[in-house]
């Protein structure tokens, strides 16, 4: 079964959220995807995890620890903090995957 073409879309957003975070700090969560990737209000959240899920999946990142997420909402639950796996296959992913930065809606361009 496939995905609508707007749920392909978010994971790729999610994705690319994810790994340019891994890039620029050496480590990223889910956390650092939901402050970028807008979810609509009628898309589950459990959307990230999907998106993340795929990633560790094709063995691109892997986990390096477990925090606390810094989202008021999540009630400080645990999240995964993840690291590359695979710094060459990131580099294939992203460049395969090019999209227009990735924004919050109303932010800047």
């Amino acid at each position: 079964m496939s995905l609508p073409n707007r749920h392909a879309k978010i994971i790729g957003e999610a994705q690319r959220a994810l790994l340019e975070a891994i890039r620029k700090n050496g480590v990223a969560s889910a956390d650092d995807i939901r402050s970028v990737v807008a979810i609509p209000d009628d898309v589950n959240p459990s959307i990230v995890g999907i998106a993340v899920r795929l990633l560790s999946k094709d063995k691109i990142i892997k986990v390096d620890s477990i925090a606390t997420t810094e989202r008021r909402i999540a009630h400080a639950r645990l999240t995964r903090v993840w690291r590359l796996a695979d710094r060459p296959a990131a580099a294939q992913w992203l460049a395969a995957n090019q999209a227009d930065a990735v924004r919050k809606s109303g932010g800047n361009p």
